[in-house]
């Protein structure tokens, strides 16, 4: 069974098809379409098709093979080619009681046709300036190839010593130089002559001259053509610059001081990027000092400010609130040469966040002073807002353990205002029987819940995360609403495409675009026929149904491929397949 293909192969230049057999069949059976090539097992020979009818492919010598000397087809004259293809004809005529033929592309056979012995036969040699010269049976006849003007011209006097020799001259094309006058000056001999008006007749280039850019110069009598680098590196390479000695000795301290208290007006120094002012002694300034960039770096033992409020993140006149996250001071290693201390601003809590510690006297909350000791506030990292006891779910002092307990609303409402340190506690309830309603307390909780022991639930509601190392078994799950079998199925679905095409009849070469709407060029694409009789004309089926067939397509965009088959398709002929990867 043979794949069918709906496309042409290209190879691209640099494949072979090797080992390939041609289609074994018949011209009397075979279908005719031009360029076609068959091996007839009835003739057991090479055929192809020409358009309108089998030709065999012959392994002899082309009778018409054009030489530099030939014979034409169907003629009795000599054809001198020329390397340019120019051709010149020197027809050899029949004369009394004398036959020319063709004998192929290489020999004219000259004979006579008459009976008579006795009788001379004779046939006439005509030139291009006619000349004519009679041949008899005891004369000599040679070709040759001349030059010089175009024609025959024939010499000699036949015999054997001196045959009649026929010179056949192919024309020659010559150029004659017309004569031209203006900026170039030219006679028909070839002299031609480039003018200064021609230079200076143009518009003038005065800025924009490029590399590229090209001169006429006189190069030892030869015009020749040169662009302006070439001029740049002979420069470069042959000039000779002298070095400006001037070192601004003469510019002495007092000149200096006389020159710079003259200036009343801003000044700039270099450009801005590679300048640099040092200077030993004190640098006063008695103006105010505006640093208009990124970094000021104080390579200093002390650092004093007669300022007492500092101002970070300022502007003197915008809403510099979107930067100040952030804003704050940082103790570069203040732990180690990797750690650093921070006091900074947090703009998302409106608080500042501190890197480590505060070791403080006192605290005040809002105003008033806090009167607790050190131990006493770290008893309420383990107490619960609301007044919980000892029996409640989380004791006073960290340690006691709720077992076999009952926990109310009130006691649930409670483990919603847990902290993380607090809902840790969680992990010593054993045996705990939690309503429906109860459970419902604890969608305030903001902390995870872990159990490392197995979990009951009638039913389970979860808005966030779940992450189950063991296994979740349930009579059914739902993905908001949808069971999760549909969800699977639809999502799989939609990762597929299959249809019928094309929707009507189409003719050989028509493109057909097929739209599936996956939103990716990655797919995987394959076509079948429908019916055996793809092309609708009724002869012998084109292909097996259902079989599986080749056609190329293009991606031609994220949501269709197009197709275009060298053949004619009736109305769902074929049927597509599109896989998204």
């Amino acid at each position: 069974m043979a794949i069918p293909f709906l496309n042409h192969l290209d190879l691209l230049d640099v494949s072979e098809i090797q080992n390939a057999i041609l289609h074994k069949t018949t011209s009397a059976v075979a279908t005719g379409v031009e360029g076609k090539i068959i091996y007839d097992t009835g003739t057991d020979s090479i055929k192809f098709y020409n358009g309108t009818a089998w030709l065999e492919v012959s392994t002899e010598v082309d009778a018409n093979t054009t030489y530099d000397l030939a014979v034409p087809e169907s003629t009795t004259k000599i054809r001198l080619t020329g390397s340019d293809s120019t051709t010149d004809d020197v027809e050899i005529a029949a004369g009394t009681n004398v036959t020319v033929t063709r004998t192929n592309a290489n020999k004219i056979t000259i004979s006579s046709t008459d009976t008579n012995t006795n009788q001379l036969t004779t046939w006439d040699l005509i030139d291009d300036d006619n000349d004519s010269f009679t041949i008899s049976h005891d004369k000599n006849v040679k070709f040759t190839a001349a030059t010089g003007a175009a024609g025959t011209n024939i010499t000699g006097t036949g015999t054997n010593a001196d045959p009649y020799v026929v010179a056949i001259t192919l024309p020659d094309t010559v150029y004659e130089h017309p004569n031209h006058s203006g900026h170039v000056t030219s006679t028909g001999d070839g002299a031609t002559v480039l003018t200064v008006a021609a230079i200076t007749g143009q518009t003038a280039l005065t800025t924009g001259l490029a590399g590229t850019d090209e001169f006429v110069i006189n190069d030892g009598g030869v015009i020749k053509r040169m662009d302006v680098s070439v001029l740049e590196t002979y420069m470069q390479n042959n000039l000779t610059f002298t070095e400006n000695t001037n070192t601004g000795v003469d510019m002495t301290e007092a000149t200096l001081r006389s020159k710079l208290a003259l200036i009343t007006e801003n000044v700039t120094i270099g450009d801005g990027t590679d300048v640099q002012v040092t200077t030993s002694g004190d640098l006063v300034v008695t103006g105010d000092l505006v640093v208009s960039g990124d970094t000021i770096t104080a390579n200093v033992g002390t650092l004093d400010v007669e300022d007492k409020n500092i101002t970070l993140n300022y502007h003197a006149s915008n809403d510099t609130s979107s930067t100040a996250n952030g804003a704050g001071i940082t103790i570069q290693d203040a732990v180690n040469s990797t750690t650093d201390a921070t006091i900074l601003w947090n703009a998302t809590s409106d608080r500042f966040d501190f890197s480590h510690s505060i070791n403080a006297p006192s605290l005040f909350l809002s105003g008033t002073e806090i009167d607790a000791t050190a131990t006493e506030l770290n008893q309420l990292y383990n107490v619960t807002v609301g007044g919980t006891t000892a029996g409640d779910i989380v004791t006073i002092d960290g340690t006691q353990t709720l077992t076999n307990k009952t926990i109310s609303a009130s006691q649930i409402t409670e483990i919603s205002n847990l902290t993380a340190g607090e809902g840790a506690q969680l992990e010593n309830i054993n045996s705990v029987t939690i309503s429906n309603t109860q459970w419902g307390y604890l969608g305030a909780l903001n902390q995870g819940l872990t159990t490392t022991s197995d979990v009951a639930f009638n039913s389970l509601d979860i808005e966030g995360n779940v992450d189950v190392n063991g296994t979740l078994e349930a009579d059914a799950i739902t993905v908001n609403g949808t069971a999760l079998n549909t969800v699977i199925d639809g999502r799989i679905t939609a990762r597929e495409y299959k249809a019928n095409f094309p929707s009507s009849a189409t003719t050989a070469g028509d493109t057909i675009t097929i739209t599936h709407n996956l939103g990716t060029r990655d797919v995987i694409v394959q076509f079948y026929a429908l019916v055996a009789d793809i092309d609708g004309d009724a002869n012998t089926p084109n292909v097996d149904q259902y079989e599986e067939v080749k056609l190329e397509n293009i991606r031609a965009t994220t949501n269709t491929i197009t197709v275009a088959p060298n053949t004619g398709l009736v109305a769902n002929a074929l049927r597509v397949l599109i896989k998204e990867l």
